[in-house]
C-alpha cells in the first residue's frame, strides 16, 4: 500500500524573549498540530506546504529549508509519509486565522512547543529538530 503523501511547516518568528512557533488546534479533531495537509495530484511537496499553510493559518510563508520527514501510522489511512519544511511569515504585517470557526492559530514560545503539541510522534520530532538548531 502507498504511503499517504502530506507537507507541513514548522513557522517560526522572532518572539519577545524566544523565537515563537505557529501552532493549529484543529476543533474538529481536539488537537494541537503543525500546520500540515494532503497532496493533491500534480503537487510538489512546497506547493502542497504553501497551499495548506495558507488555508490552514492565513499566512504566506517562505520556505527557508527542508527537515527531516516523518512517517507514521494513521488509523484511517495506513501508512503516511509527512514532508516536513522550516518557514517564516513572508511579510511581518500579516495577521494569522483559523481556516474552520472552532479551530485556532495561536503563536508558541519555542519553550513550551513540545508541551503543547498533542501527539507523541509530533513531540519526539520537534525535540529531535530542535537539536539540530534548525532555528
Amino acid at each position: 500500500m502507498k504511503p499517504i503523501l502530506k507537507a507541513g511547516v514548522v513557522i517560526v518568528r522572532d518572539g519577545a524573549s524566544e523565537p515563537e512557533v505557529l501552532l493549529v488546534y484543529r476543533g474538529h479533531h481536539d488537537d494541537w498540530s503543525f500546520p500540515k495537509g494532503h497532496c493533491e495530484a500534480g503537487e510538489t511537496f512546497t506547493e502542497t506546504a504553501a497551499r495548506e499553510i495558507q488555508e490552514e493559518t492565513g499566512l504566506t510563508v517562505k520556505l527557508v529549508k527542508p527537515l527531516p520527514d516523518m512517517e507514521y501510522g494513521n488509523s484511517k489511512s495506513g501508512k503516511v509519509r509527512l514532508v516536513m519544511y522550516l518557514g517564516t511569515p513572508a511579510d511581518k504585517n500579516q495577521k494569522e486565522r483559523a481556516e474552520q470557526e472552532a479551530d485556532r492559530v495561536v503563536w508558541i514560545p519555542l519553550s513550551k512547543v513540545e508541551a503543547t503539541l498533542t501527539y507523541q510522534n509530533l513531540k519526539d520530532y520537534f525535540r529531535r529538530i530542535k537539536k539540530t538548531d534548525f532555528i
